[in-house]
């Protein structure tokens, strides 16, 4: 089993969408880790070495992964570098809202749970300290448009170990929160939902039909 990964530009994706030329989403990196402190970082930015066959294979393989938010990792390899990913069988953030529901938002980030779960708090300190490169927006000067993200201007030396850190941290929270729905017999919801991930991100990703008059007779009944 290995916990994934990706960073990316930190440029939206949308299916429905074409991407925009000069602020197309790119995988700048992805990392893999099978142990604790064991990761390793592949640097996907311009494919120098030709890595995207190898990469593609082992995504597309037999081996299990896991990940954090993995929906968002899944669409974005699919949408943008065309590696559907087989074998999704964990999401840390939804392990931590079946375990402790109604925590918010942000307590179900990775570097919450990092920190609360792991020796790893602290790790996006680098991170941190970038900011986004913006102007006025020519069509709407009273919103700013981001000309670089913080996720373009970082050097790899410094994406790659917070990146490996990101894996690290999601498998080692797997197994914490693992043992704890094993301990409260709630591996079978896990597994449920955890199959119900990718069906629900495609009604995240690409909308989906709503009846808005059984929902408003439904409000009334349940008024």
């Amino acid at each position: 089993m290995h916990a994934f990964d990706i960073e990316t530009n930190g440029r939206e994706i949308h299916p429905k969408t074409k991407f925009d030329a000069q602020f197309a989403p790119i995988l700048r990196c992805i990392s893999f880790s099978w142990e604790k402190g064991c990761a390793i970082c592949v640097p996907y930015e311009n494919d120098p070495e030709g890595y995207y066959g190898p990469l593609k294979r082992f995504m597309e393989s037999d081996v299990q992964f896991i990940g954090h938010n993995v929906t968002y990792d899944y669409f974005f390899l699919r949408i943008v570098n065309k590696i559907r990913t087989k074998r999704l069988v964990g999401d840390t953030m939804l392990m931590s809202a079946l375990l402790v529901p109604g925590k918010g938002k942000y307590g179900y980030g990775l570097k919450p749970l990092a920190a609360e779960l792991t020796d790893l708090g602290g790790y996006e300190t680098d991170m941190k300290s970038l900011e986004d490169e913006v102007e006025e927006d020519p069509d709407n000067p009273k919103r700013k448009r981001v000309l670089v993200t913080k996720w373009e201007r970082v050097k790899m030396n410094v994406m790659a170990p917070y990146n490996c850190a990101d894996a690290d941290a999601t498998l080692q929270i797997y197994k914490i929160l693992g043992a704890r729905l094993k301990h409260q017999r709630m591996l079978v919801a896990h597994w449920i939902m955890t199959n119900a991930l990718i069906p629900l991100g495609e009604m995240t990703h690409n909308g989906f039909l709503v009846d808005m008059k059984w929902v408003n007779e439904s409000k009334v009944k349940l008024s």
